[in-house]
């Protein structure tokens, strides 16, 4: 049972790990008798539950908890470790109609179980140039399943092309862009893989350029 403040459940045996959810006070969990050890030092092993289905998770011992002695055992042997990043590095390919790819390469983190934040840069390739751009991005990801899980992004930046009408006619050399998306993630041991549909606008005075495409996701944690 937990006690007093709020406790967060991690996705694996350290404060690394992604956090899987955060339990209130007098919250009643059933608790295995392992204990693993890690460089931040001892947690217990809990279940919880997350989007309607039982998951394995992890509390520090440190954290201001009460064990109670059950009268069944759990079948621990069936839940396995999610063993999520807390922050990773994070490669981005998107397709967009009107001939334009971009890639980024970003430094994405979790502060809380559902959101993350993210800072990228890369390369807006057109039919004529190659651009730089760059920014940041918010989202959230639900779990839905063991390994699968619902994203949304949003993100805004800068495009920062070689000459006038380098991104599209009408371009300057400086433009604004926004981009919002959603997809299926598929997550395993410190990494996962996305595909998600995307809709990007790049807009500078009264010209504007607006298309959507598909985007790819590879992560890995840190």
């Amino acid at each position: 049972m937990t006690k007093g403040k709020a406790v967060t459940v991690y996705s694996g045996p350290s404060f690394a790990f992604r956090p899987l959810t955060i339990l209130e006070n007098k919250i009643k969990v059933p608790l295995s008798n392992k204990i693993d050890t890690s460089v931040d030092g001892d947690f217990y092993r809990i279940l919880v539950e997350v989007q309607g289905e039982r998951k394995l998770g992890f509390v520090s011992v440190g954290e201001n908890v009460e064990i109670e002695k059950v009268e069944q055992e759990e079948k621990w042997e069936d839940y396995k470790s999610l063993a999520l990043a807390r922050s990773a590095l994070q490669f981005s390919f998107n397709a967009l109609k009107n001939s334009k790819v971009y890639w980024s390469l970003g430094y994405l983190k979790y502060p809380t179980p559902s959101f993350y934040f993210k800072i990228f840069g890369g390369q807006l390739l057109s039919e004529t140039a190659s651009n730089v751009i760059a920014g940041g991005e918010l989202g959230t990801d639900h779990l839905f399943s063991t390994h699968y899980s619902v994203y949304t992004s949003f993100a805004s930046g800068g495009v920062f092309a070689p000459e006038d009408d380098a991104v599209f006619d009408g371009s300057r050399s400086f433009s604004f862009f926004v981009q919002g998306g959603t997809g299926l993630r598929y997550n395993a041991y410190l990494a996962n893989a996305s595909l998600g549909l995307t809709q990007m606008a790049i807009f500078n005075g009264n010209n504007s350029f607006l298309s959507w495409g598909f985007v790819v996701n590879v992560e890995v944690g840190l």
